[in-house]
C-alpha cells in the first residue's frame, strides 16, 4: 500500500510521515481487541515517498497482523407481546446486554450463516430453563455427552444419539413444573410431555407422564383431560386425532383454585329411576344414558358441556361459541341420545351459580323445548334469546 505525498520539505515530509503513523497506530489501539475480522492491511509493507526527485524517504517495515478491520454490526431487540422493543442498536462482538435481571454478552457475529453467538455473564442466567408469566418453569432441551445423568441439572438434557430413554432423538421429556400455591418458582408438582416423531416424520406428543387423574375422553372429541392433584389444578387437554400429530394444551391457573361445592340438608334425599333424580359425574354419564339432563358447569370443566357446545371452550372462546361473556350465563336446551339435555352453564364459576340459582327459583316459567335458550346476569333476572 503506498502512499503519495508532493514534498514541500522535508521537515513537513517528516510531520507527514508522523502523522501516518500516528493515525494507523490509533486505528490499531482502537480496534485490536476485535476477534474474528479479516484484516486488509496485515503484513504489508507502508512506502512513503515523493514525486519531486525520485528520492525515496523511508520505508515503514512494520508487520501489524489486523491493522484494518470492516465489523459487523446487529441490533439487538426482544419480543413484548406483539411489538419487537430495541436493546442495542450496532452491537459488535463483545458488547455486554443486559434483559431484565439476565446480563448477557454478544460473543460472535457470523454473517455468513446468518448466527449470532450470545453467551451468559453469570451463572444465574441460563438458556435452557424458561418460566411463564405466572410461574410455569418448562426445561428446554440442551446438548449433552452419553453418559449425562438426565436428572437435578440434567433435566432436559439431550443427545441424538444417545440411548437414554426421553433423552435422545427418538423421544424426549418436555418437563414442566408448577410453582406452588404461595407464588415459589420451580416448588410444587412436575411433569413430562413426551415428544417423538409419527409415521410421516412429524412432530407428535406420545405420552404424558406424571398426571394424577386418569385421561377420560371428552364426549367423542378425540381430545382426552387430565388434571393435577394440587393446588393450581394445572389441566391437559391432549388432543389425538385418528391420524396425524397429537397435540397438548396445557392450561395453568397460575393461582391457588378453588372449587363450589353444595352441601343439602341432613334430610335431602338423591333418588333413581325415571321419576327422581340423579346425580352423576360427568365421567359418569353412561350410567344415565337413555335420560334427561340437567349438565351444570361450562365446557372447559364438564365433558358433557363440552360435547353439546362442541368444544372446551374457556373465556374468549367459550364467549365466542354461546354469545355468553364475562358476568353473564345461559340456560340452553339440546337434543341429546333423543333426549333433551339442559345445559345450565356461566362465564366462570360464580356466573354458573347464578344460573343454578334463576333455574331453581324460575324452574316453572323456564321453557326447556330443544333449542330454546336464556341469557342472564343474575339470580333473578334472565332473557329468552330469539334466533
Amino acid at each position: 500500500v503506498e502512499v503519495i505525498y508532493v514534498r514541500e520539505s522535508n521537515a513537513r515530509c517528516r510531520r507527514v510521515i508522523e502523522d501516518f503513523i500516528s493515525a494507523f497506530d490509533d486505528l490499531w489501539q482502537r480496534h485490536r481487541f476485535i476477534q474474528n475480522i479479516v484484516g486488509i492491511f496485515g503484513g504489508q509493507q507502508i512506502h512513503v515517498i515523493t514525486d519531486h526527485t525520485g528520492v525515496h524517504i523511508g520505508t515503514l517495515n512494520v508487520q501489524i497482523p489486523e491493522l484494518l478491520r470492516v465489523l459487523p454490526v446487529t441490533d439487538i431487540e426482544y419480543l413484548k407481546g406483539t411489538t419487537w422493543t430495541p436493546v442495542k442498536s450496532g452491537a459488535q462482538a463483545g458488547d455486554a446486554f443486559s434483559l431484565g435481571n439476565a446480563d448477557l454478552l454478544l460473543s460472535r457475529i457470523l454473517r455468513t450463516d446468518h448466527l449470532v453467538q450470545v453467551n451468559a455473564t453469570n451463572t444465574n442466567t441460563n438458556f435452557n430453563e424458561l418460566f411463564s408469566k405466572n410461574g410455569l418453569k418448562v426445561n428446554l432441551p440442551f446438548n449433552v455427552s452419553n453418559g449425562t445423568t438426565p436428572t437435578g441439572t440434567g433435566v432436559g438434557a439431550f443427545n441424538a444419539t444417545g440411548t437414554s430413554l426421553g433423552h435422545n432423538a427418538t423421544s424426549f421429556y418436555l418437563t414442566m413444573r408448577e410453582e406452588d400455591k404461595d407464588g415459589n418458582k420451580n416448588a410444587s408438582d412436575r411433569w413430562n410431555v413426551t415428544i417423538g416423531w409419527d409415521a410421516d416424520n412429524e412432530v407428535t406428543v406420545s405420552d404424558i407422564l406424571g398426571e394424577e387423574v386418569t385421561f377420560e375422553e371428552i364426549g367423542s372429541t378425540n381430545v382426552f383431560r387430565s388434571f393435577m392433584y394440587s393446588a393450581l389444578a394445572s389441566e391437559f387437554l391432549w388432543n389425538q386425532p385418528d391420524s396425524g400429530q397429537k397435540s397438548l394444551k396445557v392450561i395453568y391457573h397460575g393461582d391457588e383454585v378453588a372449587a363450589d361445592v353444595y352441601i343439602t340438608s341432613a334430610d335431602a334425599t338423591l333418588s333413581g329411576g325415571d321419576a327422581g333424580i340423579m346425580s352423576v359425574k360427568d365421567s359418569e354419564v353412561a350410567s344415565v344414558s337413555g335420560k334427561n339432563l340437567v349438565v351444570v358447569g361450562g365446557s372447559a370443566i364438564n365433558s358433557v358441556a363440552a360435547e353439546l357446545l362442541g368444544g372446551a371452550y374457556r373465556e374468549g372462546a367459550f364467549t365466542s361459541s354461546t354469545g355468553v361473556g364475562a358476568g353473564e350465563f345461559l340456560i340452553q336446551s339440546f337434543s341429546r341420545s333423543g333426549k333433551t339435555a339442559l345445559l345450565v352453564a356461566g362465564y366462570n364459576a360464580a356466573d354458573t351459580t347464578k344460573a343454578a340459582d334463576y333455574l331453581i327459583n324460575n324452574a316453572a316459567s323456564v321453557d326447556t323445548t330443544v333449542g330454546k335458550k336464556y341469557k342472564g346476569t343474575s339470580a333473578t333476572e334472565a332473557t329468552l334469546v330469539v334466533a
